[in-house]
Formats: C-alpha cells, sequence, structure tokens
C-alpha cells in the first residue's frame, strides 16, 4: 500500500505503555484516588470475585461498598 502523506495534518502521536501508565496515575492523583496495594488469602479473593461477578461489577467497586457499609455502621 502506497504511503500516503497528510498534508498539514500532525503525526498521530504513539505513547509508549509507560506514558500511557504514567497519564493513568497521574489522572488517579488528580482525582484524589491512593493506591491500596495488599495481599488477600486465596478464599477471600475467591470470594470477592463471586461478589464483584454476582452483582455484576468490578471488585473495587465491591470492596467501597462493604467498607462504606461497615464505617456506617460502626460510627
Amino acid at each position: 500500500m502506497k504511503d500516503l502523506k497528510r498534508k498539514g495534518l500532525p503525526k498521530p502521536s504513539i505513547k509508549t505503555s509507560a506514558q500511557r501508565q504514567r497519564e493513568y496515575r497521574q489522572r488517579q492523583r488528580d482525582k484524589q484516588a491512593i493506591r491500596l496495594d495488599m495481599y488477600l488469602d486465596n478464599d477471600v479473593h475467591f470470594m470477592l470475585e463471586q461478589l464483584a461477578e454476582a452483582s455484576d461489577t468490578d471488585m473495587k467497586d465491591i470492596l467501597v461498598r462493604i467498607i462504606k457499609r461497615e464505617y456506617a455502621e460502626q460510627l
């Protein structure tokens, strides 16, 4: 196929994975999100996956809901 020249148009920017990740992390910081990195026992992780699947959402949403409910009950 012929190499078509784009007259007067800027080149499409191709980002590396590192650039996309850096931008993603900056967007999270801008939203004042905090990264949580932890290990779960296999059985707990399985239960979390099942809860997420059953409610057609992701594990983050399940954890947020559980934490907010527990917080409301405790305080």
